[in-house]
């Protein structure tokens, strides 16, 4: 094997390890072999939430960064407990170095500097299910779906041309959807009324969303969501570099009853998150939704989550209602304990409540 060496670049100086301090330069040597993502990108996924705890790891040769790898830390709430987790991302090996042995190495380092600031496992999303089950995760196959609505042609096609070069979508997905989102869409929609309700753009007190977890999820408490208090939301939705985000909230008095965060680019509507309590807010919800294609003239619709949690596929089944069709993902949700205690709601893949909020790529 050839002689590499193997760094953690960190906001600080840390006492267990010689660190390589995160500066513009070196995230620049990153970019140039992980065009995905930026310098402002990478700043912003490890040093925007939880700095001191993210990790960040490269492999050196001769000053030249040849691979990398990141845990951005994320709170996770189960069973009325939060727990620091890491999300594994930025997982890229050089092609000159591939195959020699460095990966399973390299990535173990990162899982040790994870628990050495707390994270009690990890989990992310990936194609390489082959690379990543040798470093001990355990992956869900079909767990993760697109749901899908492409409205007009001309947008799908760029859609597909310019963003999305995934086979599922391209082969499976759009041909069919498109006409089964022009059946129910076109001929139908028009038909059926949905009151869209009152919604604030602002939530009326901080803790709003998170005492409406807690109400949403008091019959299924070991269900995995991402803490969202107010310092994830500033992160995840106000202050992402890559996307527009808009969060719409709707109450009930001074109770919090639904929301809805989404992003409008090239005429595609995203739907990042949305649950409600009730059928009333439901309706609201697709309300909103068609408003926003009519108003805004969409062409393409798309939601994503854990299809084998009953929310998530409680929501995908309102979105069939007005024209959306469910697709498999390419990309796998993967899990690893790294805390040595076992978690047996963790394990269970039907209980992760997982949507676009768990994507801060966006």
């Amino acid at each position: 094997m050839e002689e590499v060496e193997y760094l953690i670049l960190s906001p600080e100086k840390k006492e267990h390890n010689n660190d390589l301090i995160i500066n513009s330069s070196e995230l620049h040597k990153i970019y140039n072999i992980n065009s995905k993502r930026s310098p402002i990108v990478l700043e912003y996924e490890y040093g925007g939430l939880l700095k001191y705890e993210s990790v960040f790891s490269v492999i050196l040769k001769q000053g030249k960064v040849l691979g990398t790898q990141g845990m951005i830390p994320i709170i996770i709430t189960s069973d009325g407990k939060e727990y620091l987790t890491g999300k594994s991302e930025t997982t890229l090996i050089d092609e000159t170095i591939r195959g020699k042995g460095y990966f399973s190495d390299f990535y173990e380092l990162s899982v040790r500097e994870s628990s050495r600031n707390g994270m009690v496992c990890l989990w992310g999303f990936t194609k390489a299910l082959k690379a990543l089950k040798r470093v001990k995760f355990t992956t869900y196959p079909g767990a993760m779906k697109w749901c899908i609505c492409p409205i007009r042609k001309e947008t799908t096609k760029d859609l597909i041309k310019n963003i999305y070069k995934d086979k599922h979508i391209i082969v499976k997905g759009i041909i069919i959807s498109l006409m089964y989102s022009y059946l129910i869409y076109v001929k139908l929609l028009h038909k059926r009324k949905y009151k869209v309700g009152m919604y604030v753009k602002s939530m009326k007190n901080k803790n709003d969303l998170i005492l409406f977890y807690k109400r949403l999820l008091k019959r299924y408490s070991k269900y995995i969501y991402i803490t969202p208090n107010n310092k994830f939301i500033n992160w995840r939705i106000n202050n992402n570099p890559s996307k527009r985000i808009i969060t719409e909230y709707f109450y009930r008095g001074d109770q919090l009853y639904a929301y809805l965060f989404y992003s409008i680019e090239n005429n595609v509507l995203r739907l990042i998150s949305f649950h409600y309590l009730d059928d009333e807010y439901s309706k609201m919800i697709l309300g909103r939704i068609i408003q926003l294609i009519n108003y805004n003239k969409i062409g393409f619709v798309f939601y994503t989550g854990n299809f084998k949690n009953r929310l998530i596929y409680k929501n995908m089944k309102l979105l069939k209602k007005i024209g959306f069709n469910c697709i498999n993902r390419s990309s796998t949700f993967i899990y690893r304990d790294i805390s040595g205690t076992y978690f047996n709601n963790m394990n269970e893949i039907k209980n992760w409540l997982i949507d676009d909020l768990w994507m801060e790529e966006l």
